[in-house]
Formats: structure tokens, sequence, C-alpha cells
């Protein structure tokens, strides 16, 4: 009864002349049981299509996918695909650096190193900066031209910043050095005196990086100290600037907005993990994966949880926005799908084996990135919706 009276409720609230009916007097509703027997069974019937036109899923822009080509390359991906007009850069564990013509899906140029890289390239007004395990620091134009190279004396912690007008590179032993782009040569360096897991970034001409004691520090574009921000716990994984709020993730697990500009924290959310990935953002949400396998999606105005979902494996990919969708890859041979709005799952694709890189769209594709390790070859696998539905891309 209770239950028939709650599908009764919500039928009133949707029809005001089943509402008006509803409330006849009840010496009428017992005179005709018939009318009574109509109105319940217009109200089932009405919440019942109701129902299933609210759960509904929308139909999905980007799944199902179809494999479309592959380029073979040598050795296993550093993470991180990126793209700069119609061609895709990344570098391997076995030295090179690879450019990829994206439209005729085909190597343009390689560039090997003197060993093995471990980190993804920096691209930056036209040049690529990356090192190798020796130490050695290479920079190419988007020829695959070399422009000078450079003897690092400190074995870098991370991958390589960009700066107002420098290259920014974080050391094992603390240190933040800003490099002149056109030559190489040293222009300041800044000691922190703890370790430093998080790329450099840059807001308002401020360099802001965090280390492992548990501080933000603020550089000015000459390397001297501005402020330093106690975060409470060591600082661990990417740091990503939206407008004036920056959001990281410490090592106890709690997700932090600082407000850039009065230097106060604006919220956190405990996630039970630290990023892996630089999180993405639309106008409304940030979402991220973090180390505990979760894929998150919360309000950027307050830290509100919206939605969460566990994912296969380990990422240390960020996720890639395809119109009302999100899609997110993790150590696993699974492409996942998911609504920006509720999480829900929009799709998946099975990539056959361990996928090795973040999703990248472009045009009304996607790529993506697997590794068969008996050969030692990494595979490029561009795919493509199989209905003829163009995909536009709105990542920023």
């Amino acid at each position: 009864m209770n239950s028939l009276r709650r599908k009764l409720c919500v039928m009133s609230s949707f029809d005001p002349a089943f509402s008006d009916m509803m409330s006849a007097p009840i010496a009428m509703k017992r005179s005709h049981p018939i009318w009574l027997l109509l109105i319940v069974s217009l109200a089932l019937v009405s919440c019942a299509l109701f129902k299933t036109k609210a759960s509904s899923p929308p139909a999905s822009e980007v799944f199902p996918l179809k494999e479309e080509g592959r380029v073979l390359y040598e050795g296993e991906i550093n993470r991180l695909v990126q793209k700069a007009g119609g061609r895709l850069f990344f570098s391997t564990a076995k030295g090179y650096l690879y450019c990829i013509d994206a439209a005729k899906k085909d190597v343009s140029w390689k560039f090997s190193a003197r060993a093995g890289v471990s980190a993804p390239p920096c691209l930056s007004e036209g040049r690529i900066y990356f090192a190798d395990a020796e130490n050695e620091l290479y920079c190419l134009d988007e020829a695959g031209t070399l422009v000078w190279e450079k003897k690092l004396a400190e074995k870098l912690s991370g991958e390589i910043g960009r700066g107002s007008g420098t290259i920014l590179l974080s050391t094992v032993d603390g240190k933040v050095v800003a490099l002149d782009p056109s030559t190489g040569n040293e222009m300041w360096g800044f000691n922190s005196e703890s370790t430093i897991e998080t790329v450099p970034v840059v807001w308002n001409q401020q360099i802001i990086f965090g280390t492992g004691d548990g501080r933000l520090y603020f550089l000015a574009p000459d390397g001297r100290r501005l402020a330093a921000f106690k975060a409470g716990a060591r600082v661990r994984g990417p740091l990503l600037i939206d407008a004036n709020r920056l959001y990281y993730t410490l090592q106890d697990g709690t997700f932090n907005s600082l407000n850039l500009t009065s230097r106060r924290r604006r919220w956190k959310i405990q996630t039970g993990g630290f990023l892996t990935a630089a999180p993405t953002v639309d106008e409304k949400r940030i979402y991220f994966l973090n180390s505990g396998d979760i894929f998150f999606c919360l309000n950027k105005k307050n830290g509100e949880l919206l939605w969460w979902k566990p994912i296969p494996s380990r990422s240390f990919f960020h996720p890639e926005i395809y119109g009302a969708e999100i899609l997110a890859s993790s150590l696993s041979p699974l492409l996942l799908g998911f609504y920006k709005n509720n999480g829900e799952k929009s799709g998946s694709f099975d990539a056959g084996q361990e996928i090795k890189s973040n999703p990248l769209g472009f045009d009304s594709r996607l790529v993506i990135n697997v590794y068969d390790g008996e050969a030692g070859q990494g595979i490029l696998v561009f795919l493509k919706r199989e209905s003829a539905v163009r995909v536009t891309s709105q990542k920023k």
C-alpha cells in the first residue's frame, strides 16, 4: 500500500488533472470503485513509462569502436602520447623519440638518444625537450633536427616543465633549475632541500612545485622564493592549474584545491590515494584517476563528490573528454567510456593487450598504445567509431 501511495504521489506531481481527480471527495471514490481502479491503473502505467524513459541512457557518440590502423615502433612508450597539429609525439624506453603523421598513419621521423628514456618529452613553442638515462638533455625542432644537447650535472627526478621563457628541470637532489630554451644554458637554480615529485607549473609568471616535506613553493621568474605554503603532508603526483586554482594530492590521500591569489586552501576531500596522472577539467567538473584505482569526478567549485567508479588496474594516464563522455585507460586491455554527468558507462573497447598510454582524440579518431613484450615492440592503434557520426574532442 505504501508503494502504491508513493506511485500515486509521483503521478500527481506530473499531471495536474490527475491531482485534481485524486482530491475529489472520498465518498465519490467509494461509490465509484471502477473509477478508482482506472485511476490506479493509469498511475502505474504512467510511472512505468516515465521510469523507463528516465533510465534510458543516451546513445554514445564514441562507442562502438573499431580498429582503423596500426603503427609499429621500437620499445615501450613512456606513458604519454601528445599531439601538435596533425602529428603525434612520444618517447620510448629504448631511447627513441617518434613523430607520427596522424593522417598517413606513418612515422614522419624518429630520433635516437644515446641511452634509454624514462619520461615523456616536453613540447614547447616548436621545440621538443627530453633527457636520457645518462643525463643527456636534448632539444629538437619539430622536424626532428637536433638544435642542442647538454650534459646535466644531476639526474632529473621527473618530467621537464615549461616556464615563462624557460624550461624547468627538477633534480633528485631537490633542486629546480631553469634553462635558456634556445641554448640550454643555466639561468638560475633553487634548492628546496627536499625531494621533488611534481613537475613545476607556472601561474601568473610564478613557478610552483611541491616537495616531500609537505610544501608548495612559489618562485619568481628569476628563481627567487616568494612563498612556501604548508600543505600538511608530502605532495604527490602532478599539479594542475585551472584559472586561479591549483589542484594537487597529498600522501595522506586527500585531493586539494588552493586559491592561488590568496594562497589559501579552498577545499579538500579524502580519496584514499594520490594522483598518478594529470587531472582533466571542463567548465564545472574535475576528473582524475588515483593510486587507489578509482576514477573520480568532483565539483570544481566546492569539491563535492559527484561520482566515482573503480577501474581495472593502476593508471598513469590522464582521462580524455569527448563531448558528453570521458574516456579512461589503465594497465589493462580495456578502454572505458563514461557519461560525464552521472558516471554511467557509455561503452568499452578491448584492445587485446595491455594499454600503455592515455587515450588521445583528434578529428573523429582515437589513438591508444599497446606493447608486445615478446617482440619488444610498441603499437600505436588508431580507432574510429563504427558509425558515421563525427566525434569532436573538447579537452582543454
